[in-house]
C-alpha cells in the first residue's frame, strides 16, 4: 500500500512540474532566444561538498540553516537547531543536562556523520555527538546533506551529513558580549571579539553555561498524578576556542582551535516520585584544525587539511556494583586526519575532484579488553557533468557519479559508488508568476557504517564486545524535486522520498547469564517522504518555514525463528513529524530601535513505540516556543534583547521513556556589540 502511495505521490509530482514549466515554455518560446540571460536564484555552497564551485546542482536534498536563521529560534544549542529539519528527530533524554542525539530517516544516531568545519566529529568510541554540548553562538551556519554519502564521506554517511560551519573573522576589530538567564537557575555567560592585523585574522570566544536543571514535572502512576522535582540534572559547561586567517602569497590558511569541558548529573529513567540517581559524567573535548587552500589557475583549486581531536568521558554511579566494584568508566580517543582535495573544472559543463582521506584513531579505556586503534585510508573521486539543452523545457541535465574506496585495519576493503542526475527547467514569466524555476533530482549510492570501538572491544558489566563483526552496508535511493517562484513573495518547495536498505544491521544480544554482545544480524527498511516550504515576503518582514517528515523503518529480519520483533517499526522513530516556524521582523534606519521582531513556532511529533513488539508506545505531543527580539543602536555600541519562552502551552511529554522534559520556561538574553 506505501508503494502505491508513494507511487502515485511522485507521478502526480512529475505531471505538475512537467505541465508548469510546459506551460512556461510555450508561451514564453517565442520571447526566448540564445541571447537570452539565465539569472539562478537562491543558490548556496555547500562547503561540506568536494564540489564547492558554483553552479554545483547536488543530486540530493540539501539545505543550510545560516546564523539569522538560527538567531530566529529559541535555539540553545544544535539540538534545537535540527529540531526543526524535515527527515531529523532529536531523541532527548530531558533537560538541559540530558543526552541530545539525532536519528535522521529512522535510524539511529550513529548512521549521521557530523563533521565541524568539513572535519569529522562522530566519535569512533560509540558513533556519537551529544548535539546538547554544542551551543549555537559561534556557529556560522549549519548544513544538512541528506541522503547516502559514503561515496565522498566514507563511514557512517548513510542516512547524511551535518556540517557545522564556525564564524569567520572579520576585517573590522570587534568585541561581542553576552549573558543569559532563565527557568531552573541557568545562567550563560559569552565574550568573544576579532582583530585583523595586516594579512591576518584573528577572533576569540570564550562562554560559561550552567544550571541546576530542578524542573518540576508531572509524574503519573495509574489514577496517581503527582509533581516531583528532576534531581541530579545540573551541569556546568565551558567552551573556547581561537581562529585565525591569512592569505600567504598564493595560499589562503584557516587555523582553528576549540577545548571545551563539562561536568553534569545525569538524572537516570524516573519509575517513581522517590527516584533518585547520584550519576555523574564528565566530559572534555579539544580540537585543532589547520586547512590550507591555494587556487592554482582559473581551473583548479588544491587543498589540504588536518585535524586533531581528542576526548575523553568518565561516567561515574555510585549505586551500581558489577561484580564487586562500583561503576567508574572512562574512555580516551584520539583521532588523527589529514584530508586533501583537488577540484578541477576544464570548462563550464564539467568538474571533477580528486582527493584522499588519512585517519589514525587511538582508544584506551578501564572498560575495554586492551587499548585499540584504528587505521584507515579512503580515495574519492566525484564529478558533475552537464548537459546542455536548447529549444526544450529543460535547460540542462547534470549527472554526478562518484565513487571511494576505503581500506581499514578492521575490515576488508569497501568501494562505494554514487550515481546522481538533477533535470533543470528554464526560468520562466507566466502572468503573475515570476522567476519560476523548478528541478527533479535522482540518486542511488551503496553506503556502509564501521563497527565502533564499543562494538568491538567493550569489556565492561553486562556486556563484552565481539571483534568478528562486519561492516553495516546499505542500498539508498532518493527521488525528489524543487520548484521556486515568485507571486507577490517569494515560495519554494521541495519534495523527496528515499529508501533504504539496510543488511548486518548491527544489534546488542543476550549472549548467557545477564550479558549481551552486539551481532550481525537485522537487516532494516527505511523509506519515507520529506517535505519542505518557505515563504519570505515584503523584503523579509515575514518569513515562513514548514516541514514534514513521513517515514516508515521496520527490522525485515528474524533474530531467532518466531521473533515477535519482526516486521515491526523500530523504536523511537515517530512516522510523522510536522514543524511551523513563522517570524516577522522590521528594522528601522537612523533611531535607536534599529530593530525588532519575534518567532513562534510549532513542533508536532508523532507517537514512538519503546517496545522492539510494538507493545507499548509514547502519545505524541505539540510544543509552541516563541520569542521577542530587539536590537538597539547607540553608535558605537549596538545591544541585543531577546525574552523566550519555550514549551508555551506546559505540554506534558517524554521523548524518551521515563526521562521528563521541563513544563514551561522562560530565557532572556542580553548582548552588547562593539
Amino acid at each position: 500500500m506505501h508503494h502505491k502511495i508513494h507511487i502515485a505521490l511522485y507521478t502526480l509530482c512529475f505531471v505538475a512540474w512537467y505541465s508548469t514549466i510546459s506551460c512556461g515554455y510555450a508561451q514564453d518560446n517565442k520571447k526566448n532566444d540564445d541571447t537570452t540571460k539565465v539569472y539562478r536564484y537562491g543558490e548556496v555552497v555547500i562547503t561540506a561538498t568536494h564540489l564547492p564551485l558554483e553552479g554545483h546542482q547536488p543530486p540530493t536534498s540539501r539545505s543550510v540553516l545560516t546564523h539569522e536563521e538560527i538567531e530566529r529560534m529559541n535555539a540553545r544549542s544544535l539540538a534545537d537547531v535540527l529540531s526543526s529539519a524535515e527527515g531529523i528527530f532529536v531523541k532527548d533524554y530531558g533537560g538541559s543536562s540530558g543526552l541530545k542525539t539525532i536519528s535522521q530517516r529512522g535510524l539511529g544516531a550513529e548512521h549521521t556523520l557530523i563533521l565541524l568545519n568539513g572535519f569529522r566529529l562522530s566519535e569512533f568510541q560509540n558513533g556519537l555527538v551529544d548535539l546538547g554540548l554544542l551551543l549555537t553562538d559561534d556557529i556560522d551556519r549549519v548544513e544538512i546533506i541528506r541522503g547516502g554519502h559514503s561515496s565522498e564521506y566514507g563511514a557512517d554517511a548513510v542516512t547524511g551529513v551535518v556540517n557545522i560551519i564556525t564564524g569567520t573573522p572579520t576585517s573590522i576589530p570587534s568585541i561581542r558580549l553576552r549573558s543569559s538567564f532563565g527557568s531552573f537557575g541557568y545562567r550563560r555567560y559569552g565574550i568573544a571579539g576579532g582583530v585583523s592585523l595586516d594579512l591576518m585574522k584573528l577572533s576569540a570566544a570564550y562562554q560559561e553555561e550552567k544550571s541546576s536543571d530542578d524542573f518540576t514535572f508531572r509524574f503519573s502512576n495509574g489514577n496517581l498524578v503527582s509533581d516531583v522535582t528532576r534531581k541530579n540534572a545540573d551541569f556546568l559547561s565551558r567552551t573556547g576556542y581561537l581562529r585565525g586567517e591569512a592569505a600567504l602569497v598564493d595560499y589562503h590558511l584557516t587555523a582553528f582551535v576549540q577545548a571545551h569541558s563539562s561536568e553534569r548529573g545525569v538524572g537516570g529513567p524516573v519509575v517513581s516520585p522517590y527516584a533518585a540517581s547520584r550519576s555523574r559524567q564528565v566530559d572534555k573535548d579539544y580540537i585543532g584544525q589547520l586547512f590550507a587552500r591555494r587556487q592554482l589557475d582559473h581551473s583548479a583549486l588544491f587543498s589540504v587539511g588536518t585535524q586533531i581531536h581528542y576526548s575523553y568521558e568518565r561516567y561515574v554511579d555510585p549505586d551500581v556494583v558489577v561484580g564487586s566494584s562500583l561503576i567508574d568508566n572512562y574512555f580516551r580517543n584520539i583521532d588523527a586526519r589529514v584530508l586533501t582535495s583537488l577540484s578541477y573544472q576544464p570548462s563550464e559543463t564539467m568538474k571533477w575532484s580528486f582527493g584522499s582521506e588519512i585517519a589514525q584513531a587511538w582508544a584506551i579505556g578501564n572498560s575495554m579488553e586492551e587499548d585499540v586503534s584504528r587505521s584507515q585510508i579512503g580515495v574519492f573521486l566525484t564529478s558533475e557533468h552537464h548537459l546542455q539543452l536548447q529549444g526544450i523545457a529543460v535547460s540542462e541535465i547534470v549527472f554526478s557519479p562518484s565513487f571511494r574506496y576505503d581500506a581499514t585495519s578492521l575490515s576488508y576493503p569497501l568501494l562505494s559508488p554514487q550515481l546522481g542526475i538533477v533535470a533543470v527547467s528554464r526560468l520562466y514569466t507566466v502572468g503573475l508568476i515570476e522567476r519560476l524555476m523548478s528541478s527533479l533530482r535522482a540518486t542511488v549510492s551503496r553506503n556502509f557504517r564501521l563497527p565502533t570501538f564499543n562494538e568491538l572491544y567493550y569489556s565492561g558489566g553486562g556486556g563484552f564486545g565481539n571483534r568478528s563483526l562486519k561492516p553495516e552496508r546499505s542500498i539508498n535511493a532518493d527521488l525528489g524535486g524543487t520548484l521556486s517562484f515568485y507571486a507577490l513573495a517569494d515560495h519554494a518547495f521541495s519534495l523527496s522520498y528515499f529508501f533504504i536498505g539496510m543488511d548486518d544491521r548491527i544489534v546488542w544480544v543476550a549472549s548467557g547469564g545477564s550479558a549481551v554482545t552486539p551481532k550481525n544480524l537485522s537487516h532494516v527498511q527505511s523509506e519515507g517522504v520529506e517535505f519542505r516550504y518557505t515563504l519570505t515576503m515584503f523584503d523579509h518582514l515575514l518569513n515562513l518555514q514548514t516541514s514534514y517528515s513521513g517515514l516508515h523503518t521496520t527490522k525485515t529480519s528474524e533474530d531467532y525463528p518466531g521473533d515477535p520483533t519482526a516486521g515491526k517499526q523500530l523504536i523511537y522513530i515517530p512516522q510523522e513529524s510536522f514543524d511551523v516556524l513563522c517570524s516577522c521582523s522590521k528594522s528601522f534606519d537612523g533611531v535607536f530601535l534599529n530593530r525588532i521582531g519575534g518567532t513562534v513556532q510549532y513542533h508536532f511529533v508523532g507517537f514512538r513505540y519503546y517496545t522492539q513488539d510494538n507493545s507499548s508506545f509514547l502519545p505524541s505531543y505539540r510544543v509552541v516556543n516563541a520569542n521577542l527580539q530587539a536590537r538597539f543602536r547607540l553608535p558605537p555600541v549596538s545591544m541585543n534583547l531577546k525574552w523566550e519562552v519555550n514549551n508555551l502551552f506546559d505540554e506534558d511529554y517524554q521523548v524518551i521513556v521515563a526521562y521528563p522534559i521541563p513544563l514551561r520556561s522562560y530565557r532572556l538574553t542580553l548582548g552588547i556589540e562593539y
